[in-house]
């Protein structure tokens, strides 16, 4: 919902299309509300011109769209001169999660053992961590192939390496809940060596 709200659509004819976005459950427009542009609640409306058998492309939202929120887009395809139309055609949708979710409380050490760790973090929304371990000081993520240093942590390389456990020594994942409590358990460790998570 933040990059926009597009439909494409392709007529079997050449006419305009009234479109009118709504809250899910709203009603459809009118006829007579779609031709006059008094769509009441609308988060979008609009006129477009649509050429027969063709793709057209257009965005259909006025304002920006809530995540995760299902609402309804309501077509209706006229003739040039008003004398046919189509019936008022509805599509429902829900828009996506495009919000990552970030550490409320990041992984703190709870539980020091001789060969393990265990950590307790807490996220600002359903999730999964995924998390690696290296040598204190290691090099980590390690840049692509063919290049030298570390890899930027908000690079795709980085995350497929801390995700898959790829040049770490051990590695795992585990599901978060909103705002509740996380734990990460990290065995296989080395007695008296220094990790960085």
């Amino acid at each position: 919902a933040q990059n926009g709200c597009q439909v494409v659509v392709m007529p079997t004819k050449s006419c305009n299309l009234y479109y009118a976005l709504m809250p899910a459950g709203a009603k459809a427009p009118t006829e007579d509300e779609f031709r006059s542009g008094a769509v009441s609640g609308s988060l979008g409306y609009g006129v477009v011109p649509v050429t027969k058998n063709t793709e057209s492309v257009f965005r259909v939202d006025d304002v920006t769209l809530e995540e995760q929120k299902e609402y309804v887009l309501y077509l209706w395809l006229v003739d040039a001169d008003g004398a046919n139309s189509s019936k008022v055609t509805s599509l429902k949708f829900t828009t996506k999660d495009e919000t990552p979710p970030f550490f409320i409380i990041p992984p703190t050490p709870n539980k020091v053992q001789a060969t393990s760790v265990g950590l307790t973090f807490r996220l600002s929304e359903n999730g999964v961590v995924f998390w690696a371990v290296v040598e204190e000081g290691a090099i980590y993520p390690k840049a692509e192939p063919g290049q030298t240093g570390q890899a930027p942590l908000d690079s795709d390389y980085a995350k497929l390496q801390v995700s898959s456990g790829l040049n770490a020594l051990v590695s795992g994942r585990v599901n978060a809940t909103e705002a509740a409590d996380g734990t990460i358990n990290v065995t296989g460790l080395q007695p008296e060596t220094s990790y960085d998570l």
